[in-house]
């Protein structure tokens, strides 16, 4: 009985195989691609951002020329692609992301104490604003479709980076 299930378990996918992501028509994609289409991008984003902060070596802390910042955020762009005909299309697209990363660090006495002697804190937001119009070819073969395209893109974005350093006196220190 066991290698009766073993066998169902095993094969019950191969013998549905040839039907595995066949959804219909095989004219499905070509009928789309030769039609206007709305056009939505979304994704997650990570990239290392430049600090641009001026030089400072703290106690618990530095800050040196090139330092970098991880920045993560997300990104959205809405858009409309039109079916001009004989394979040309064109496409517009507006497009947003926000990025925002928030870092913190606490410095220690010494490691076999537990005393809070400094905070770090570095905040790092960045955001774009878009626009793009595209020039399309579709090129159609049997197994493949290509889509070369000649591209133009204009935005604008802002960034802040803030970088936070305090050190509390030892309640025994002079000129702490």
């Amino acid at each position: 009985m066991k290698s009766i299930y073993l066998w169902l378990f095993v094969f019950s996918g191969y013998l549905y195989a040839g039907e595995f992501l066949e959804f219909g028509d095989k004219q499905f994609a070509s009928q789309k691609s030769h039609k206007s289409n709305w056009t939505v991008n979304t994704g997650l984003q990570y990239f290392q951002f430049p600090q641009s902060l001026p030089e400072f070596n703290g106690q618990h802390d530095r800050t040196r020329k090139g330092d970098l910042s991880d920045v993560y955020g997300i990104q959205i762009g809405i858009g409309r692609e039109f079916y001009l005909g004989a394979g040309f299309s064109t496409s517009i697209l507006v497009g947003g992301s926000y990025a925002r990363s928030i870092a913190r660090e606490i410095g220690k006495a010494a490691q076999d104490i537990d005393l809070d002697v400094a905070n770090v804190r570095m905040d790092t937001a960045v955001s774009t604003y878009d626009i793009s119009l595209a020039f399309n070819y579709l090129i159609e073969t049997k197994g493949v479709d290509y889509q070369p395209f000649v591209e133009i893109s204009s935005g604008l974005g802002t960034a802040r980076v803030e970088k936070e350093y305090t050190r509390k006196a030892l309640p025994t220190e002079v000129n702490g």
